[in-house]
């Protein structure tokens, strides 16, 4: 009986041998009829972070370059170097075929320089602005990105946005909105009639007086996004009326040029919150 039983076990050890010793030869088989195989399989070492497909041979010609992992990778700002989960990233945030909706989270993503990211909530849309409230952030609590049709513009001194959040049970719908924010009329120092201009979307149109209608010009700046108060007056001197807007902790100034007015950036900073602002030669000079 023990001669039987060592006889099956020696046969069941010799069967699993001839196993292993036939899947070795069939292996050595494959690579016989394909040698570019091991080829292939050695020479993946050396494409790291080499563009596999580029961005223009796929998607229509709509798509992002395709790497090969590059192992360690580091952070490309939209996730680490090359990643499948980058490459999706990387696709939406650049391509941004998707306009967040009220309650959507904007995430924006890791970088060295803002280790822990930022979140934004969706309040609301409205000409071409994307309305949000934040926390740890602006001094208001209330921030908005510009869109250049379905591309969201990051706001400056912010990571890069790595992509939304939306929840399926979120049906929230953006409320109907007053298209014009702000209009204001000042008369000229010279005996010239008032024109007066408004803000309507991300955009200033101008309308000049012709002493019995007023004359649309068309658009004279944008984009200029949401702002919290406006008014005109003459700031650099020249007898001409320019306007300055408060937003995003600023007051911001614009020159008329005569048929357009000329961003010219931040004039002070920050001004939080108010309840009125005016306009007046305080000063006397």
């Amino acid at each position: 009986m023990n001669y039987d039983r060592n006889m099956y076990n020696l046969t069941q050890r010799g069967r699993r041998h001839l196993a292993k010793l036939a899947l070795l030869a069939i292996i050595m088989a494959m690579c016989t009829l394909l040698p570019g195989l091991a080829q292939r399989a050695s020479a993946s070492a050396t494409l790291a972070d080499t563009v596999l497909v580029p961005g223009n041979q796929w998607l229509g010609g709509q798509g992002v370059d395709v790497h090969w992992n590059n192992n360690p990778g580091i952070d490309s700002g939209y996730g680490t170097e090359w990643q499948c989960v980058e490459l999706a990233q990387r696709l939406y945030n650049k391509r941004s075929w998707y306009i967040p909706a009220p309650g959507d989270m904007i995430i924006h993503a890791y970088t060295p320089a803002h280790s822990d990211g930022h979140v934004s909530v969706v309040d609301y849309v409205a000409g071409g602005v994307v309305h949000v409230v934040e926390q740890n952030a602006s001094a208001t609590g209330k921030a908005s990105y510009n869109l250049s049709g379905s591309t969201m513009i990051n706001r400056y001194g912010y990571s890069p946005i790595s992509g939304y959040v939306h929840a399926p049970a979120n049906h929230i719908t953006t409320p109907p909105l007053t298209m014009v924010k702000t209009a204001s009329a000042v008369p000229s120092p010279s005996h010239h009639p008032a024109d007066f201009s408004l803000h309507a979307g991300t955009q200033v149109a101008e309308y000049n007086s012709t002493t019995n209608s007023f004359s649309y010009q068309g658009t004279w700046v944008q984009p200029v996004g949401a702002i919290d108060w406006a008014a005109a007056g003459d700031f650099n001197g020249d007898g001409v009326a320019d306007f300055a807007i408060h937003a995003n902790n600023a007051i911001y100034v614009y020159l008329s040029m005569g048929n357009s007015f000329a961003f010219q950036g931040s004039w002070v900073s920050p001004v939080g919150a108010f309840d009125s602002g005016w306009l007046a030669d305080f000063n006397g000079s």
